[in-house]
């Protein structure tokens, strides 16, 4: 409302997810808990207000260090988690030698991973191994199954939801398609619905908050193409598509790099 002279403004999704930092743990500190924030903007529901949810590992390093130095931590921990990630699909999963795993997770590490985009794109092979401990008959491999459900509620904690969900996506593909003769594909199955279950309770009020608030995203400027639900299911599918490769969408909506 007050333009430039605010205490904080976005400009653009980088800008706007950073701020949140600075902001959710300012508020906190002089309004105590809240979930409507009254401060930012005209008023704005907390769980759905930024790209990323608020409930992430930078938002709580915020409470007790800079937002810069919890931006940066939260950085070296998601290049840090996607090395191991691949390192460990590459070992156990695919066994490719000691050599390959590690130069495998030495360019994971170094890859470029978009702070906006969250953790669960670098965790995806992390996700595969764990199914592939979960489905090993051993002794504690419960132990996987746990840490599953962790690692998907940590995705949902800390990633843009859409990128989750690609990963939910990617890995019931494998565990569909490949084979493991240890234990039947059923059982793998159902480890996989129960894992991404739970952890979808235990982000309910995230998740809901957020799929309230989509009708007031900018996506609603779309021209969806006249009346009707299966219309536009359609003629939105075939925007994301656009977007996706690349090909501008609108005069004046520009494609993806």
């Amino acid at each position: 409302m007050r333009g430039e002279r605010a205490l904080q403004y976005a400009h653009d999704v980088f800008d706007d997810d950073l701020p949140r930092l600075g902001a959710i743990a300012a508020d906190v500190k002089h309004f105590g808990p809240f979930l409507w924030d009254p401060h930012l903007t005209g008023g704005n529901a907390l769980l759905a207000q930024w790209a990323l949810p608020p409930v992430g590992v930078d938002v709580a390093l915020s409470f007790l260090v800079s937002p810069f130095v919890a931006y940066m931590l939260t950085y070296a921990l998601l290049i840090f988690l996607a090395g191991l990630s691949i390192h460990l699909f590459l070992r156990d999963s695919l066994r490719l030698p000691p050599v390959a795993c590690f130069v495998g997770g030495v360019i994971a590490l170094f890859a470029f991973w978009h702070y906006i985009y969250g953790f669960a794109a670098p965790l995806l092979p992390l996700a595969l191994w764990l199914a592939d401990r979960a489905a090993l008959r051993r002794p504690g491999r419960w132990r996987a199954v746990i840490g599953l459900v962790g690692l998907a509620a940590f995705m949902l904690a800390t990633s843009q939801i859409q990128i989750v969900l690609l990963v939910a996506a990617v890995q019931l593909a494998y565990l569909l398609v490949v084979p493991r003769p240890e234990v039947h594909r059923v059982q793998r199955l159902l480890e996989w619905f129960f894992a991404w279950a739970v952890a979808v309770l235990l982000l309910a009020p995230v998740l809901l908050a957020q799929l309230v608030a989509i009708p007031d995203s900018q996506r609603q400027i779309w021209d969806l193409g006249g009346p009707g639900i299966v219309n536009s299911v359609i003629q939105t599918a075939q925007r994301y598509l656009k977007v996706i490769f690349g090909i501008p969408v609108a005069p004046n909506l520009g494609g993806t790099a």
